[in-house]
């Protein structure tokens, strides 16, 4: 890794005019990175989470640029919600196709005085074949579009490192085949239900709950 710094560092900084100030971003840019190393591989559960992640970024990349789609993802930056947008948020979910209830992990993670969306993709681990996903292939596709923008390609890699994504496991990741069979979208408003701070018992400080999918579909969009 310290090579690949090095090395790194200084073809950036070259390409730059004011090189001195190119190689600092790039230092403090490979120390961020750094300190999210993580020798495991991730599990198929958080490889598929990042994967719908993923699919709803490059949308947001074509729909409202490189700098809003980069900055509103939020997820692997600890926020509670996965897509902070100044109007509004999202929370994605990734579930099997037989799926009949969503996993909510914390009682934040539906709070927002905003208005938000839940959005749900249903992926089906499958074989390799036409119309299939991959994560590797959804990253590679990212950073393709990313390419005109070098200072958001890296704010992207620095994403993917927090989240626990490292190049040294594509060939793990390239095994899981995918296949998108829906998209649901639903409003997330005060007549959603679900259990925030401010409609629990002051006692209970943290929970995890199922909501069902058939109960929640008149805020289907």
């Amino acid at each position: 890794e310290f090579l690949r710094l090095c090395w790194d560092m200084i073809e950036y900084s070259s390409k730059e005019e004011n090189a001195l100030d190119a190689l600092i971003y790039r230092y403090m840019t490979w120390q961020k990175l750094l300190q999210y190393e993580n020798k495991n591989v991730m599990s198929f559960k958080r490889q598929k989470g990042l994967l719908g992640e993923l699919i709803y970024l490059s949308k947001m990349i074509d729909e409202k640029g490189i700098e809003v789609a980069i900055d509103s993802w939020a997820g692997p930056d600890g926020r509670d919600q996965d897509f902070l947008f100044p109007t509004n948020w999202v929370e994605i979910k990734s579930v099997a196709l037989a799926t009949e209830t969503v996993h909510i992990s914390s009682l934040q993670q539906l709070q927002q005085e905003k208005e938000g969306r839940l959005i749900i993709y249903f992926l089906e681990n499958t074989t390799v074949g036409k119309d299939r996903v991959c994560l590797v292939d959804v990253v590679n596709t990212i950073k393709t579009k990313l390419m005109v923008n070098a200072r958001y390609l890296d704010r992207f890699d620095v994403k993917l490192y927090k989240y626990g994504y490292r190049k040294k496991h594509e060939n793990e990741y390239s095994n899981n085949q995918f296949r998108l069979i829906e998209k649901r979208e639903y409003l997330v408003n005060d007549a959603f239900p679900k259990l925030v701070r401010g409609n629990v018992c002051p006692e209970i400080v943290a929970c995890k709950y199922e909501l069902s999918l058939a109960a929640i579909e008149k805020y289907r969009r």
